[in-house]
C-alpha cells in the first residue's frame, strides 16, 4: 500500500459532491430534477456512509498500532489531532449559521426553528447533537461530524482490542459487530440513529484495513465484484437486505481505491476528483450555509422553468460558486488552521506512530 491514498482522496471528493447535489436538488435546484437524469444522486442520502467507511480505514491506517498499549498520553494525542482536523471549520460554520439566524430574527425574516434551535446550540458546539437524535440542527450536515466524533472517542478502545486479538480474530470480530449493527438498523437502517450508521461504517472501514494485513486485497477482482454487488442491489433495494448490500458495495469501492493499479482506483485518481477530495471537508461543511443564504437569494432573483438552457447555466454557475468558495475556505482557513494547531500539539506528543509491516504512514 502506498503512502498517498489518492484513490480514497478522489472517492471522498466525489462523495462530498454527491451529498451537495443531493441537498441542492431539494433546494434551490429542485426544479432541475437532477436525480431524474442522474440517478446516482438519488443515493446521496447514503453517501455519508462512504465517509464513515473511509474514516475507519484511514484512522486505522494511521493510528491502529498506536494503541497496542493504551495510555492517557496516546489517547490525548489522538483526540487532540482529530479535533485539530475537524473542529475549527465546524465551529466556524455553526457560528455563521447562528449569526445569520440572529440577523433574520432582528429583521423579522423567516427562518426554520427546527434547524436553528437555540436550545440545541450547546449540544451542537460540543458535537453531541447526533448522539441522541438525528442531529439535524444549525449546520445540519454536521450531524455526521457529531457521529464521527463519537467514533474517535471510542476508537482507542476498539483498536486496542482488535490489535490484541490478532489479524484473523480481529477481522472476525469486526465482521460480527458491523453485521449486528446493520441487522439492528434493518430496513430503515439509513433512517436509524446516526450512531448506528457511523459505528457500523467505521467498523467496516477498520475491517477493510484488516484485510490488508491478511494480504487478501491484491487477489480481489474488484470490478466484477462491484458489478455483482450492483446487480444484487437492484433486486434487494427496498428489502431488509438492501442496506447490507449497499454497504458491501461501498466497502468494495473503498478497498479498491486504497490499492493502486485496478480500474476503480485509476478512475478516482483523476486530478479534478483528487482536488475535490482535498477540499471535500470544506465543501461538505459550507454547502448548507450556501444553500440557506445564496440559495434563497437565487430563488428570489431567478425564475426557473422559463428556459431549460438558461436554468442549466444558472444551476451550473451556482454549483461552481459553491466549489470555488470551498476552495477559498480550504486554502485560507481550513488548511492553515489545521497546520497551526498540529504544530502546537505534536511537540508535546512525540510518540512514534505505529504501522503494519510494509506500510508507510500518511499524516492526517
Amino acid at each position: 500500500m502506498k503512502q498517498r491514498l489518492d484513490g480514497l482522496t478522489g472517492l471522498r471528493g466525489i462523495t462530498a459532491f454527491s451529498v451537495v447535489i443531493f441537498h441542492f436538488n431539494i433546494m434551490p435546484l429542485s426544479s432541475m430534477e437532477v436525480a431524474t437524469w442522474l440517478p446516482f444522486f438519488k443515493f446521496g442520502n447514503t453517501a455519508v456512509d462512504i465517509f464513515f467507511i473511509i474514516s475507519g480505514f484511514i484512522i486505522s491506517f494511521v493510528h491502529l498500532n498506536d494503541f497496542k498499549n493504551l495510555s492517557s498520553r496516546g489517547i490525548g494525542r489522538f483526540i487532540l489531532l482529530r479535533l485539530a482536523r475537524i473542529y475549527p471549520l465546524y465551529v466556524l460554520t455553526v457560528i455563521f449559521m447562528v449569526g445569520m439566524t440572529a440577523g433574520a430574527i432582528m429583521l423579522h425574516l423567516p427562518y426554520n426553528p427546527k434547524i436553528a434551535d437555540f436550545g440545541r446550540l450547546l449540544d451542537c458546539l460540543l458535537m453531541t447533537q447526533a448522539w441522541h437524535s438525528d442531529g439535524m440542527v444549525w449546520n445540519y450536515p454536521g450531524w455526521s461530524l457529531s457521529a464521527e466524533w463519537f467514533e474517535y472517542l471510542i476508537f482507542p478502545l476498539i483498536a486496542s482490542g482488535v490489535v490484541g486479538l490478532g489479524k484473523r480474530q480481529g477481522a472476525f470480530v469486526l465482521v460480527v459487530a458491523a453485521g449486528a449493527l446493520i441487522a439492528y438498523g434493518g430496513l430503515n437502517y439509513f433512517e436509524s440513529m446516526p450512531l448506528i450508521r457511523s459505528t457500523a461504517g467505521f467498523l467496516l472501514g477498520m475491517l477493510c484495513f484488516q484485510l490488508t494485513y491478511l494480504n487478501l486485497v491484491k487477489s480481489i477482482p474488484f470490478v466484477p465484484i462491484a458489478l455483482l454487488a450492483i446487480a444484487i442491489l437492484t433486486f434487494t433495494w427496498g428489502t431488509i437486505a438492501g442496506p447490507l448490500t449497499l454497504l458491501m458495495f461501498y466497502s468494495i469501492i473503498v478497498l479498491a481505491c486504497a490499492y493502486p493499479g485496478n480500474r476503480i482506483e485509476r478512475t478516482f485518481v483523476y486530478k479534478p476528483f483528487e482536488y475535490l477530495g482535498q477540499i471535500s471537508y470544506s465543501l461538505y461543511l459550507i454547502h448548507a450555509p450556501i444553500q440557506m443564504v445564496l440559495g434563497r437569494i437565487l430563488l428570489q432573483r431567478w425564475q426557473f422553468g422559463q428556459s431549460k438552457i438558461a436554468d442549466i447555466i444558472v444551476s451550473g454557475a451556482f454549483i461552481f460558486v459553491t466549489v470555488l468558495l470551498a476552495h477559498l475556505v480550504y486554502r485560507w482557513f481550513e488548511l492553515p488552521t489545521r497546520r497551526w494547531l498540529r504544530s502546537r500539539i505534536l511537540p508535546y506528543y512525540q510518540l512514534e506512530e505505529g504501522a503494519p509491516p510494509g506500510v508507510t504512514i500518511a499524516k492526517t
